[in-house]
């Protein structure tokens, strides 16, 4: 899921595609984020030893975007994606 929406991101950003509640810094600092977080995420997955610094790179990335609010849009977008699908489900 995280490599997933990672995915889709990247590449509305990467085919100029504006999304409304992210400026170009914004974007930038989510995708940069995302990829180190998704990096050390699967190194924990594919059982490699994890190491302190590991963790704090984890923190600093989460921090980073708590404190510039940035993961709270990324979930209104996805919240907002969501209740499309459901709303075209019952149509």
């Amino acid at each position: 899921m995280l490599g997933e929406s990672e995915m889709v991101i990247r590449s509305l950003f990467t085919n100029g595609e504006k999304i409304d509640e992210f400026n170009q810094g914004q974007m930038i600092m989510l995708l940069d984020a995302w990829g180190n977080v998704r990096k050390i995420r699967n190194l924990a997955a594919h059982t490699e030893v994890m190491e302190n610094h590991h963790f704090v790179e984890i923190s600093k990335n989460f921090e980073t975007l708590v404190e510039s609010k940035v993961l709270d849009k990324l979930m209104i977008i996805k919240n907002d994606i969501k209740g499309k699908k459901i709303k075209m489900i019952f149509v």
